[in-house]
């Protein structure tokens, strides 16, 4: 017992020395303060079609992988979902009928119900989005179509979409020449 006293007293000392104890346990307050970020998304720089006509209706898809691509990033911190609209600056008309153009996930139909594939981009742990889009979209000139979206809770960090597929409807009676137009496209908060 006598001994067991004196190391509890040199330990005491050991632990105490110039008024200095060392305590077995104590507590650190952590503080972490964070500002929101933006929602940003990247698009391709063009859509390109082309063909060969031949007397029929025919379905062109833009087989360039860049062009199929969409990089969304919710960095906002809310949650809060959003919605990537697209929308033609004018109809279009070249012939007795309009072309068309529409998006889905499918490189073999341009009816597709299959929607494009998403991943977390790159040093991300994101939430991937939660889509509630039907495909095929047609998208006009008469109004913002949407082509994707992440419900609430979800679509947060870096997110990539691939397999955009964009579609161009060629009716028989379009004439032979170049034909350009601009799609507007654009990401909102909300779901």
């Amino acid at each position: 017992m006598k001994n067991t006293a004196k190391i509890t007293f040199l330990l005491l000392l050991a632990s105490c020395f110039m008024g200095v104890c060392l305590a077995s346990g104590a507590t650190i307050n952590l503080n972490a303060n964070f500002s929101a970020g933006a929602l940003t998304a990247t698009w391709p720089a063009g859509i390109n079609f082309s063909g060969v006509l031949n007397g029929q209706n025919l379905a062109l898809n833009d087989t360039t992988s860049v062009d199929q691509t969409m990089v969304a990033t919710d960095a906002t911190g809310s949650g809060g979902g959003w919605n990537v609209t697209a929308e033609l600056q004018s109809p279009l008309a070249d012939g007795p009928t309009p072309m068309t153009l529409s998006l889905d996930g499918s490189a073999l139909s341009p009816s597709s119900a299959t929607a494009p594939v998403q991943a977390c981009g790159a040093n991300s742990t994101c939430v991937l989005p939660t889509n509630a889009v039907s495909y095929p979209v047609a998208i006009s000139s008469s109004s913002a179509s949407t082509i994707y979206s992440a419900a609430g809770s979800s679509g947060v960090g870096i997110n990539d979409v691939s397999n955009l597929e964009w579609w161009l409807g060629v009716p028989a009676s379009v004439p032979a020449g170049n034909f350009s137009d601009v799609v507007t496209v654009a990401i909102s908060s909300g779901p």
